[in-house]
């Protein structure tokens, strides 16, 4: 017979059983959600640190958060001043929470439409595509354009003009930095591509590492 004694008697988190045994979890997904466990409230998360701690990809962190934040365990709201506007970064709360519990942020983007038409057969004479154009050329018209347009005039695209250029101009400064280092620069993905991947340079995006003599600007 096998037995068990714990003999752990500090710096230990107290987790509930029914996390333990929750099979919804993917074993990564559990050991990000206990890293968190080891914190105490107000400590400041960086993806880069928990992929060191963990010693996994971003990609794979960014996979992790996402079925987290579906999980019943793990919920995340934008930062509001007192007056209730909006600040830069995010409140994640670990508690049991039903699975139909929405996060406030989750639950304004279900009801946001950026105020875009929802009529998908939208022309080319559209005041919306004047500010689709906009953010195509930015990027650097990479792509098919026309696949790009119904991509971001499309109902399921809940993501603000402001939004898009500032995932736009940190992708575009992680391929300077890239280059500044010497380092291998991919191809650009298509526009249509990284709108669909949008949420990797807004809710999980962290700035590459650069070299101490490189100085990028802007955002």
């Amino acid at each position: 017979m096998n037995t068990l004694r714990n003999e752990l008697k500090e710096k230990y988190s107290q987790i509930p059983n029914e996390l333990i045994t929750d099979l919804t979890l993917s074993a990564g997904e559990l050991r990000v959600l206990l890293y968190l466990f080891t914190k105490p409230n107000d400590w400041d998360v960086y993806n880069n640190d928990i992929c060191k701690q963990l010693n996994i990809s971003e990609k794979t962190l960014t996979r992790y958060w996402k079925n987290l934040l579906k999980s019943k365990w793990l919920r995340r709201e934008r930062k509001q001043d007192e007056k209730g506007k909006l600040q830069g970064g995010y409140i994640y709360r670990i508690g049991h929470f039903t699975v139909s519990d929405k996060s406030s942020e989750t639950d304004k983007s279900s009801d946001h439409t950026n105020n875009k038409p929802n009529n998908k057969e939208l022309t080319n004479k559209d005041a919306y595509f004047e500010e689709f154009n906009e953010l195509w050329s930015l990027y650097g018209k990479v792509g098919s354009k026309s696949q790009a347009f119904n991509k971001y005039k499309s109902k399921s695209f809940k993501k603000t003009k402001d939004e898009v250029l500032l995932a736009i101009r940190r992708y575009l400064k992680d391929r300077d930095i890239l280059k500044a280092n010497g380092e291998f620069v991919p191809p650009m993905k298509h526009f249509t591509t990284f709108l669909n991947n949008i949420e990797d340079y807004l809710e999980f995006y962290e700035p590459k590492q650069q070299k101490q003599e490189y100085n990028i600007f802007g955002v």
